[in-house]
């Protein structure tokens, strides 16, 4: 095989290796003009959380935490008067039917005077791991998945 005819092989499977990955892509997640999904049904799921003294938690992030690994997690932002509602992977509203821990973040973009602090966490760092928040939530397929977490 001459050098051209190697290059010519070459730029061939490149090609030929991008198609392959796009029609994975698409298999996996893409159709006719919407965006990935997930192979799981999800389930409206929100709540509310609360700080130490009764009031809401003004920002940061509710994360529930499957114990399978490579299962998806589920998030939601907090609104200022401390609401939530969850969405899978950032791609499907709600979450997997399951059970789950959940630690809360604080938005790394969040501006900290909301919370009436500087700097630090704005509740105890417990409840930032998943592992030693003690909070658990329950996502079931029939139902109102409706939680509430007191930061105490």
């Amino acid at each position: 095989m001459s050098r051209s005819s190697s290059r010519v092989a070459g730029a061939r499977l490149a090609a030929l290796s991008t198609v392959v990955a796009s029609l994975m892509a698409c298999q996996s997640g893409c159709g006719e003009g919407e965006g990935p999904k997930l192979d799981v049904p999800t389930y409206p799921a929100s709540g509310k959380v609360l700080r130490a003294n009764g009031s809401p938690l003004p920002g940061g992030i509710v994360v529930l935490v499957p114990p399978d690994p490579k299962s998806p997690k589920a998030t939601g932002p907090i609104a200022s008067d401390g609401t939530f509602n969850l969405n899978t992977d950032g791609i499907a509203p709600g979450a997997p039917a399951g059970d789950y821990k959940v630690r809360i973040e604080l938005d790394p973009e969040a501006d900290m005077s909301v919370f009436g602090t500087k700097r630090g966490l704005p509740f105890p760092a417990k409840y930032a791991k998943e592992s030693t928040s003690g909070l658990t939530a329950t996502i079931q397929a029939a139902g109102v998945n409706e939680f509430t977490f007191a930061l105490k």
